[in-house]
């Protein structure tokens, strides 16, 4: 969003330039720096702000960070190229990666300079573009930066493989937003947001060859626990939140935002205390959909609650106290009996019922006998089906 400054009057045929920074300490020093020579019309803290801006401010130059919320420097600057072609981009930035550099000037820079560089630099570096001229810092290698450009477009070759709305739901899932909350930012649906997210899981598969991304949807009775649940998830490194609830009871409503999610696996956290509200959120998701495996996060000591969870339909039970560990763990089986890229648990599997399929399988952990409250925790069963 842009940030409330105060402008002086523009004066007649002085170049216009907007300043991108999230950080204000910068964005303001660049503007005092300048503002004897140029019209600074705007300072924006975000890309997606500056894009805005852009459009309708219409500058000569622009003075843009790599790293910025909501949408990076790198896209935005490219956006803005695409509608205004003759402006001219100067990266200040605290990357002295080359190939960073080398990114920037294939996608339309004219500078790129550190933050580290004395005031002097940067307008001597703004003049120079203003003149047609391009402007690399000295402290990043200048043949290497040519040599990297020659080479082709490397790191546009692999942005390429993802279009320009799924590289900003890419950069906001990274932040650690939720569905929700990419949809406000990026005024669109969350089920379209979903979609997206199915896509980018899909290219990255592809990628990664025999490395499946596996989409998760979490539920949890309050953030607390669905924040710690967040960690271990990201921490698993393959598994990718695409859907989030907090509080119990779940209505229909949330049932079919999580179908929309596209979610392969459901973890639902389960409280020591008072469990029968997340209890009751499984038993209601099977009775909804067979095509979804669920995984009951609780801790161990509990064998009530383990014997309540797969009564109610769940998958597996995981062991909360192991962290992230039992998670990735969790993930792997399901993988490796099938789940992901449309397996026994994806889209057009078999679910939770053994005979849905062909070879469905699941690990499940389940009581002795079925009215016996005591689990042995070395009985690991596995259910398949084979036609």
């Amino acid at each position: 969003m842009g940030l409330p400054v105060n402008f002086p009057l523009m004066e007649r045929n002085r170049p216009k330039i907007i300043i991108a920074d999230d950080h204000i300490l910068i964005a303001e020093g660049c503007k005092k720096l300048l503002e004897a020579e140029y019209d600074v019309v705007a300072i924006v803290g975000d890309g997606r702000a500056l894009v805005q801006a852009a459009s309708s401010l219409k500058p000569q130059l622009i003075i843009i960070d790599v790293a910025m919320p909501l949408l990076n420097g790198l896209d935005a600057g490219q956006q803005i190229k695409q509608i205004q072609p003759s402006v001219k981009l100067v990266y200040l930035t605290m990357s002295q990666d080359a190939d960073m550099a080398a990114e920037a000037f294939r996608r339309g820079a004219s500078a790129y300079l550190l933050k580290t560089c004395a005031a002097s630099e940067l307008t001597i570096a703004v003049r120079e573009v203003l003149k047609g001229r391009s402007y690399l810092s000295p402290a990043i290698a200048s043949d290497t930066v040519d040599f990297l450009l020659s080479q082709g477009k490397v790191l546009v070759e692999e942005g390429d493989r993802l279009t320009e709305r799924q590289r900003e739901v890419l950069q906001l899932l990274a932040k650690g937003k939720s569905i929700k909350e990419i949809a406000s930012v990026l005024n669109m649906t969350p089920r379209t947001v979903a979609f997206h997210k199915h896509r980018i899981m899909e290219a990255m598969s592809e990628d990664r060859g025999p490395m499946h991304w596996i989409a998760v949807a979490l539920l949890a009775e309050d953030r607390r626990p669905l924040t710690t649940l967040q960690g271990s998830l990201r921490a698993t490194h393959f598994g990718l939140e695409v859907f989030s609830h907090v509080g119990f009871p779940i209505s229909a409503t949330d049932i079919v935002q999580l179908q929309h999610s596209h979610a392969e696996v459901v973890i639902i956290d389960i409280p020591t205390q008072n469990a029968q509200p997340a209890i009751q959120a499984i038993k209601l998701i099977r009775a909804t959909t067979s095509q979804i495996a669920i995984f009951a996060y609780g801790e161990m000591t509990q064998p009530t609650n383990i014997v309540a969870c797969m009564r109610a339909g769940a998958s597996e039970y995981v062991d909360r106290s192991a962290g992230h560990k039992a998670l990735a763990e969790a993930l792997t089986r399901f993988i490796s009996l099938g789940g992901g890229k449309g397996g026994p648990f994806g889209p057009g599997g078999s679910g939770n019922d053994p005979e849905g399929g062909d070879e469905a399988r699941v690990a499940v952990y389940k009581p002795k006998t079925p009215h016996s409250d005591k689990v042995d925790p070395s009985v690991w069963k596995t259910k398949q089906t084979v036609s």
